[in-house]
């Protein structure tokens, strides 16, 4: 099967294309992994399959809109935002 074929029929399958489900489901490993653990950012990137921290880094921030360090925070409710009024 060209890979064409399989990118085509892994689509209609899952519903979407095998790149992005990696993607995802690599995402959604390390979001549990940030949020359950106090593994440094650098362990939970080699865990999910990132050469390095600011590999993961870069892909989180696309994917889930704020860094995994913000994730990881606002996760525990210990979110504070950088400015506040006075």
């Amino acid at each position: 099967m060209s890979r064409a074929a399989f990118a085509r029929r892994f689509a209609d399958d899952v519903g979407e294309p095998p790149l992005r489900f990696v993607a995802r489901v690599r995402m959604e490993r390390a979001a549990r992994l940030l949020v359950a653990g106090d593994a440094a950012l650098a362990a939970v990137a080699i865990e999910v399959g990132y050469a390095n921290e600011f590999a993961l880094s870069r892909a989180f921030r696309r994917m889930v809109g704020e860094p995994p360090s913000v994730f990881r925070r606002r996760a525990r409710g210990a979110f504070t935002p950088a400015c506040r009024a006075a």
